[in-house]
């Protein structure tokens, strides 16, 4: 099995516990994998090509962006939203310049940003929870979110 397939699976067995919406990334840190953020953009295609993948969790308001989005990009895409230029959200959101450059990427290869301004359009990263999160942490457990 691949890397992508062991976290779509790991996935998909966490979302069948109540209120369990892991997202992608921490599916990577549960198997022990590293932050790879070319696998989150394939895997958030392969969850845009398949509801049935994510439907488990579409009930609480997921989508495929909010299971791919980490929560600094989730952060500076809320700062962005209120108005903030893209420079000061990578500092609000406590980047450093690797993470501030995985950020911009992703967010541009999601749409949200387009030439480092927010897209004409991003009503689909509003859509269910949105760029809302809450992670939980249970010491000894492998962290998830829930809605």
């Amino acid at each position: 099995m691949t890397t992508d397939g062991a976290v779509l699976d790991l996935l998909k067995r966490r979302w069948r516990r109540q209120l369990d919406v892991s997202t992608v990334q921490q599916a990577q840190e549960a198997l022990g994998l590293p932050r790879d953020t070319a696998q989150r953009l394939r895997l958030l295609a392969v969850l845009q090509h398949s509801k049935a993948a994510w439907k488990p969790v579409a009930g609480y308001g997921a989508t495929p962006l909010t299971l791919t989005l980490t929560e600094d990009e989730k952060v500076v895409a809320r700062h962005l939203l209120d108005g903030v230029p893209l420079t000061e959200a990578l500092t609000r959101a406590g980047l450093d310049a690797p993470g501030a450059s995985i950020a911009r990427r992703v967010l541009t290869a999601t749409g949200f940003l387009h030439r480092g301004r927010i897209a004409d359009d991003v009503s689909r990263f509003l859509e269910g929870t949105g760029l809302q999160f809450h992670t939980v942490r249970v010491e000894g457990e492998a962290a998830f979110n829930v809605p």
